[in-house]
């Protein structure tokens, strides 16, 4: 019986050796896996930051506002130039700013011509620019060509 005894301590040391064994082999196992999970956590960041810049719609709050401002700015353009040629049509003097306009002067000169002339100044009173005049110039060729189509 001690021969019994000593023969199931014997295997009860190998079986715990053994559960040790497997114990450690599954804490490297889980240790493994969760650094997997990790790097590929930041891997995944790093892909969605790095990469995402260029998807598809994709765009930085500082570009977005950029993008708003300038498409406001045109706007803003627009209706100036609109109010420029209502001003410039409606002053005294039509004929001769008409003149001067169809003068030999460049397109950069009547432009400044109008700029100067304070037709294209904003609503709220500031200097007007340049894009905004040379765009009231465009329009008033234009006015001026459909007005004199609809005489002919």
């Amino acid at each position: 019986m001690s021969d019994n005894i000593a023969e199931l301590k014997s295997e009860l040391r190998e079986m715990e050796s053994k559960v040790r064994a497997v114990e450690g082999a599954l804490k490297d196992a889980k240790g493994r896996r969760v650094k997997l999970m990790v790097y590929s956590a930041i891997g995944g960041f790093l892909l969605f930051a790095v990469g995402g810049q260029w998807f598809p719609g994709y765009q930085l709050d500082s570009t977005a506002e950029d993008t708003a401002y300038e498409k406001a700015a045109g706007a803003v353009s627009d209706v100036t130039a609109q109010l420029c040629v209502e001003r410039f049509m409606k002053t005294s003097g039509l004929e001769s700013r008409l003149t001067a306009l169809d003068g030999e002067m460049g397109d950069w000169s009547k432009a400044n011509y109008i700029q100067n002339g304070t037709w294209a100044a904003s609503p709220d009173g500031g200097k007007s620019d340049h894009a905004t005049a040379d765009k009231c110039r465009a329009r008033i060729a234009e006015h001026v060509a459909g007005e004199s189509e609809k005489t002919s």
